[in-house]
Formats: structure tokens, C-alpha cells, sequence
């Protein structure tokens, strides 16, 4: 009777299905030529690249010409990023070229780039996210299909009395490194609790003769033989015992180093709880044949280098040291480094690039965080010199964390300028009582000026700290989270700027130029007309109701617009508040988080009709239209994600013709402190999803499904799965992929009905979408 039940609970669902079509009016392309400068003499290689914050750093031939390219994984946002290798011998020779990161997988939270069945080509380890463990990807050398799924949802070592998931979390960053020497890629990760680091080994050659199977024990619980405390980053050598505050008392122990004090540290958000993660670097720093370690930690600036001083078969770690290298340039990356060891220039020689690692969105330094070091010595003798803090990010636009683009033309000279808003720019951070760390941001307006022509933009960067917003705060306060609006208040001609900010409130800023000159703002109050919006205030003038004077409407945190009419005059605006929901616009995502940071920009096209595009937490542009007479209801929500447009967190777009022609552009700006530049382009044929399979040609089966699920896709070339994902009844996302999946593992599911959604995308931007029905028995 159960299996009926479920069943016919199939058949209302599927009963129900409709086509949905999108007519969109807008085409947007992605436009890395619009040059910008901040000197006369330096233009920015890569100005449009999006910003980056959290790294880590891969090498993988993408182009097939042998060389093996550069892969940027920003997990703010999980963004990926892709360097041609020119190949140039003695130099980084790297050259942006977005179209290689089409050839990779999706990546969340951490991906590591290594050669497991030794045939020269670099496969992907990277995390299993929901499962807390590690997913494999074999690298097979087909331009045309070059990653193969070989291990999913989690890479498996024999541990007891069976083979269970190797746990790594996302706050932990493992060593894949052949460290027995045997020829095949084993694994250390920390024990689940933290404190001992466990060995699993690869027992392919063991067993086959050959590096090409993943197949792994866990030898070893205290691997090196020492141990990290569970509350600090203190080391303790020579032991394998259980951690607990009476070691402290050890002649091993040796104390953690004081903070490093104002920028140095990491951060920590407000009520967010402390946590544990590491990461690992493996290499031979002294050239006796051993695997030295250097392992940073969650909440320290700095990481320990662990000398090596037992066998090949058997580590133990003699000595440690915080200061690494041991120089003037030692690693101080504030809180969490994590360090990729690859060969950057071309010479043989691996060298080092270190960047921030952790989680958290407000725990670390976010602008001159990517520290390369050259190897003047050799891979197993390094000799590291840092000679740059900004690598490759000093040739982009960023502008710390949460970049806000606005267009605003402040010196009227009849072309629009970009002023952008950031959460902010790590200010300063210390430790509390309990050693976590605590960071201060501090918000700054920056000034792109359009020095190009009407129909050719290109910009200048005039000041990272336009209107000097933190000046105008009492010593200790600093403003963050800065959304800047433009409209004339005062009604003297010109416009003048509100500001909004994390508290929900509206900085004023009068423009006290003279007539036709550029703008110039002063700070007269801190609370304008006494509104509060809420948390994270986004302000955008518009005249959204038609009556000839400009409105004011408000994003805030919570994913929501509040309405505040002008009841006023043109030079003496009032604002009265008529809604804390306009439209019944939300762009919160509830399943994945309590926030919806709704960034709004309403658009009026050159036939008037009005259009809403509404940044969002998690990087979706939401596009709503039916507004014009609608203000009491509730708009259209068109468009979830427009154009499936994916740049990172926190999502803010501004849009303008920027070119003079019949298309207007777009700039969208993400948490990264990045900016993208959106060429206008024709809009895109009617987009059709189906609510069921209907013409997709995508078969599962067996249904009902017992320990796996499989999955056949349509007899064509031309396309792509955007993304897999299984719900249950409530509709609450438990699982989901940016794979082409052919079999699922139904093991790790509970018994009962789930839906399974499958989008499709094509090169031409066509989508669809399947839905099917899952029944575990």
C-alpha cells in the first residue's frame, strides 16, 4: 500500500505541469575591453575581472598547448577565474581569458588541482558540498569533454571495519601529495574534532601496480606525531595523546604568538561562533628528503612551519615556527592563509602564492591580499622572495568588499560616471576575551571618471575615497556597508548625494559646486529626515509614480524595498513612507539564509515603461515588471536570475547607455569589490522552461529507486546541465550539483517521495528545466 500511495501522489504533481515562457527586453554581454587607467601611464590589464577576495590558486593545462594555465577559486561567491599561461620562462606570463573556466566544473567553498593517476594532466580534488568530504574529477583530455565525475559524493577510506567518507569540511583545506613516495597521491586531513592530523593512504600501486585507482586506508591517526590545540593554534610535538587545557602545562608546548595587532588578525563577525579549520601545504623546505608542513589555522595571521626530522615511513615533527619565511617578509595574512605551492614563473621551480581562506565573509583582509613569492632556490630548497601583495589583483578594479556601482555624472560633462559604494575595507581588528578575532570595517566611496566619448566608454580612477565618508565620524565609529544615491534635494540645480549604510539610516551630503562644475560634496547630516529603513539601506531615486517629483526607494537586509513618496516639492522634497514592501518584492532565499540584502534598481526604458532589476544575497539578479499603476500590488517577478547573469555575492547592478546606442548597458557589481561590464546587446529570442520532461528527452529510471537513481540526457551536443538539485515534499533544497550526474547514490537519502530538478542550459542562452519524482524504497 505505501508504494501506491507515493505513486499516485506522482501523478497530481505531474498532472499540474505548464509551460512558461520569458519574453525578456534586455541583452547583456559580457565586455572585457572598456579600458580603465589610475595613472596616465598604468591602464588595468584586467579591470573587469569582478574582484577577488578568498582564494586559492591551481595550475591545469584548459587549452591543450601543454602549458599548464592558472585557475583562480574566489569562495566568496564561489567565482572561478581562468589565466592563459603564455609559457614565457623566468616571468609570470598570464594573460585573462574567461572562456578556459567554461571547461571546469562548478567549485564550492575549496578545489584542489593534482595529477592522481600520474598521466600528466591535472585531475580536481574539491569539495563535496552537503557531504562533507571530497569529490574527484578525472581529467581526460578531451577539449570538447575534459573533466570526467569519477568520484561522487565523497572520496571513501577504509577506517574500522569499513570503507566510510574521508571528512574534510569546508573549513579545511587538505594535502593530496604522494607523501609515502610510492608513486600514487595519498591524503592528511585533521582528525573530525581537530587536534591530530590523520594519514590515509592511497593503496593503488600497492594493489594494482599503478597510480590510476583511488583506493584508501587510514594508517594513521596522529600522523607527525604532534598535535594543534582545540582552542588556539598552539602546537604540541611529540605527543598523541588527547588535547585538553592540563597539557598547557607541557615542556613541548610551545605558546601561540600575540597578535599581531591593528590590521594584523583576522576578524570576526558579531555572534558569529568560533570554529575550527586548517590548511595544509606540503613540501621539503630543507632539502633531506622529508615532507615538512606548513599549516595555517582559522583565526591566526601567520602560519607554523613544521620541520620534518623522522624517516619517509614515519614522520615526526622536531621543531615549529610562526615566522615563515624567516625574514622581513614573513607570512602576516591577517586571519586563516591558506598557500599553493605552483610554478609561476615558468623556471621549474615551484613558487608560493598565499591569500586569505576563510569562511567567513568578515574575517579577513580583502585588498592586497594576495601575496606571491618567488623560489630563488629550489622546489625542495626554497629560497621565497615576496614581490608582490596584490598579485593579479592589482590589475583589476576592486574596491575591497561589496562593491555598489551607481552612474552619476559628477563633473557634467555629459557623460555618466560610475561612483561605487563597498561594504568596506578592513579598517582594523583585534582579539576578544576568548581569542576569537573581531574586525572593523571601514566604508569608502570610489570615483571612476568616463573619460572616453558617447559612444566609447572608458574610465579613469580618480579616488578611493571620494567625499571622504569616514572623516565625518567621531574617532573609533567608521561607517560600512555605503550604497550612494544621487538627486538634487536642496533645489539649487545640481544633485546631491544620500548615503546608506549598515544601521538602515540616509547620510546627506549637500553638492555645494558652482553652476556646471564638478561636484563637490559636504557631509550636513547624519540622519536625513529622520529615516530608518532598516539594516543595510540601499537608496535609489526614481519617480516611480509618475507625478513629476522623485520618489526614494530603499533596498534593506532583509531582502525587502521600503516606498517613501515625495509629498514634497521639487526643491523641497518630503518623503513619507507608504510601504516596507513595495511589490511584494522579496529576493531572500529562505532555504540558504535569514537575509535577502535586496539592492534594488528600477530602469524606465525609452518607451516609459518601468522595470525592476533587485540584487540579492546569493548573486541572483531578480527582474520583476507590472509596476506602473501596480504600486499597491504586487509586481511580477519575471525573472529569478536574469540571463542566469552570475558574478558572486551580494549582487548590485546599474544600468545606462553607455555607448549611444539602442541598448542600454549594464554594471554589476558583487562582494568580491568587483565590477563587470554588461555590453547592451539585442534581447534574446522567448526563453521556454517546462515543468516536466516534455520534449527534454531526459529519462530516469528505476522509479521507484532503490539504491540509485539513473539519469539519461537528450542525444545532442548542445547543452549543458546548469544544475541538479533534490527536494523533498516542502520544497527545501537537500541536495544539489553543477553536474552532468548519470547515477545518483540513494544510500545517503531517507525513505520517502523527493523531486528532482534538472535545468538545462544551451550555448544560445535557451534553458529548460525537468522535474521528476524520486521514490526511495
Amino acid at each position: 500500500m505505501r508504494k501506491l500511495f507515493l505513486l499516485m501522489y506522482i501523478s497530481l504533481l505531474l498532472s499540474g505541469s505548464v509551460l512558461a515562457q520569458y519574453d525578456l527586453p534586455f541583452g547583456f554581454k559580457k565586455r572585457f575591453d572598456i579600458a580603465v587607467k589610475d595613472t596616465p601611464e598604468h591602464t588595468f590589464g584586467n579591470p573587469w575581472a569582478g574582484g577577488i577576495n578568498a582564494c586559492q590558486f591551481g595550475e591545469i593545462d584548459l587549452d591543450g598547448d601543454g602549458i599548464r594555465d592558472l585557475v583562480i577559486f574566489d569562495r566568496d561567491g564561489n567565482r572561478t577565474m581562468t589565466y592563459h599561461n603564455e609559457g614565457f620562462v623566468g616571468e609570470s606570463s598570464y594573460t585573462f581569458n574567461a572562456a578556459l573556466a567554461g571547461k571546469l566544473p562548478h567549485f564550492d567553498d575549496w578545489v584542489i588541482f593534482a595529477d592522481y593517476n600520474m598521466d600528466g594532466l591535472n585531475d580536481i580534488f574539491a569539495y563535496s558540498k552537503g557531504f562533507a568530504g571530497i569529490k574527484v574529477y578525472r581529467n581526460t583530455g578531451n577539449p570538447n569533454a575534459m573533466f570526467e565525475l569519477v568520484v561522487f559524493p565523497y572520496l571513501k577510506s577504509f577506517q574500522g571495519n569499513g570503507y566510510v567518507n574521508v571528512l574534510v569540511t569546508y573549513a579545511d583545506y587538505p594535502a593530496i601529495y604522494d607523501i609515502d613516495n610510492d608513486g600514487d597521491l595519498d591524503l592528511l586531513t585533521f582528525w573530525g574534532l581537530g587536534s591530530f592530523v590523520e594519514f590515509h593512504l592511497n593503496e593503488s600501486m600497492e594493489r594494482y601496480g599503478s597510480a590510476d585507482s583511488l583506493i584508501f586506508r587510514k594508517t594513521e591517526n596522529c600522523w607527525g606525531r604532534f598535535a594543534e590545540s582545540d582552542e588556539s593554534n598552539i602546537i604540541y610535538l611529540d605527543t598523541c595523546f588527547y588535547i585538553n587545557k592540563s597539557l598547557s602545562n607541557s615542556p613541548r608546548a610551545l605558546e601561540v604568538p600575540p597578535p599581531s595587532g591593528g590590521a594584523g588578525g583576522g576578524a570576526q563577525a558579531k555572534g558569529d561562533p568560533k570554529h575550527t579549520g586548517s590548511t595544509f601545504m606540503l613540501f621539503d623546505n630543507n632539502d633531506d628528503g622529508l615532507l615538512d608542513l606548513l599549516l595555517g589555522d582559522v583565526d591566526y595571521s601567520s602560519p607554523a612551519l613544521l620541520i620534518n626530522g623522522g624517516t619517509p615511513e614515519d614522520a615526526l615533527m622536531v621543531s615549529h615556527s610562526y615566522k615563515f619565511p624567516d625574514n622581513n617578509d614573513s607570512i602576516n595574512m591577517l586571519s586563516f592563509p591558506v598557500m599553493n605551492y605552483l610554478d609561476v614563473s615558468n623556471d621549474g621551480k615551484k613558487d608560493m602564492i598565499v591569500s586569505p581562506f576563510d569562511p567567513s565573509l568578515v574575517k579577513a583582509q580583502n585588498l592586497n591580499n594576495i601575496w606571491l613569492y618567488i623560489n630563488n632556490g629550489e622546489t625542495n630548497n626554497p629560497d621565497f622572495e615576496l614581490v608582490n601583495k596584490a598579485f593579479l589583483q592589482d590589475e583589476m578594479i576592486d574596491f575591497g568588499a561589496g562593491a555598489v556601482p551607481v552612474l552619476f555624472d559628477y563633473n557634467n560633462d555629459g557623460l555618466m560616471d560610475i561612483v561605487v559604494g563597498n561594504f568596506g575595507y578592513l579598517d582594523s581588528s583585534y582579539y576578544g576575551t576568548a581569542m576569537n578575532l573581531y574586525c572593523d570595517y571601514r566604508a569608502q566611496l570610489a570615483l571612476l571618471e568616463n573619460t572616453g566619448t558617447a559612444s566609447q566608454p572608458s574610465f579613469k580612477l580618480i579616488d578611493r575615497n571620494f567625499a571622504n565618508l569616514p572623516s565625518h565620524f567621531p574617532q573609533g565609529e567608521k561607517p560600512f556597508a555605503a550604497v550612494p544615491a544621487f538627486v538634487d534635494l536642496d533645489g539649487d540645480g545640481d544633485k546631491d548625494m544620500l548615503v546608506g549604510n549598515d544601521e538602515g539610516t540616509l547620510f546627506y551630503f549637500e553638492n555645494t559646486a558652482s553652476t556646471g562644475g564638478p561636484s563637490n560634496f559636504e557631509f550636513v547630516d547624519e540622519k536625513y529626515q529622520n529615516i530608518d529603513a532598516g539594516s543595510y539601506s540601499t537608496p535609489q531615486f526614481f519617480d516611480l509614480d509618475g507625478d513629476g517629483l522623485t520618489d526614494l526607494l530603499v533596498g534593506k537586509r532583509n531582502g525587502t524595498i521600503s516606498f517613501y513618496q515625495n509629498s514634497g516639492s521639487i526643491s523641497n522634497p518630503e518623503f513619507t513612507l507608504i510601504t516596507d514592501s513595495l511589490g511584494m518584492v522579496n529576493v531572500r532565499n529562505p532555504n540558504l539564509s535569514i537575509f535577502g540584502y535586496c539592492i534594488p534598481h528600477f530602469y524606465r526604458d525609452q518607451s516609459g515603461k518601468i522595470h525592476l532589476f533587485a540584487g540579492s544575497e546569493f548573486g541572483e539578479i531578480f527582474y520583476y515588471d507590472n509596476i506602473q499603476n501596480n504600486l499597491d500590488g504586487e509586481f511580477n517577478l519575471v525573472m529569478k536570475n536574469y540571463l542566469w547573469i552570475d558574478d558572486g555575492l551580494r549582487s548590485a547592478v546599474a544600468i545606462g547607455n553607455l555607448n549611444n546606442d539602442n541598448f542600454p548597458d549594464m554594471i554589476v557589481g558583487n562582494y568580491s569589490g568587483g565590477l563587470t561590464f554588461y555590453n547592451g546587446i539585442t534581447p534574446p529570442p522567448a526563453i521556454v522552461l517546462d515543468n516536466t520532461d516534455r520534449g527534454l528527452g531526459i529519462k530516469i529510471y528505476p522509479n521507484p529507486a532503490n539504491e540509485t537513481l539513473n539519469i539519461e540526457y537528450p542525444k545532442v551536443n548542445d547543452f549543458r546541465v546548469e544544475k541538479l538539485a533534490i527536494m523533498n515534499v516542502l520544497g527545501i533544497e537537500i541536495f544539489s550539483t553543477f553536474e552532468m550526474l548519470n547515477q545518483i547514490d540513494l544510500n545517503e537519502f531517507e525513505d520517502g517521495v523527493y523531486l528532482l530538478k534538472i535545468e538545462l542550459k544551451t550555448s544560445s542562452t535557451m534553458k529548460s528545466a525537468g522535474f521528476k519524482i524520486i521514490i526511495k524504497h
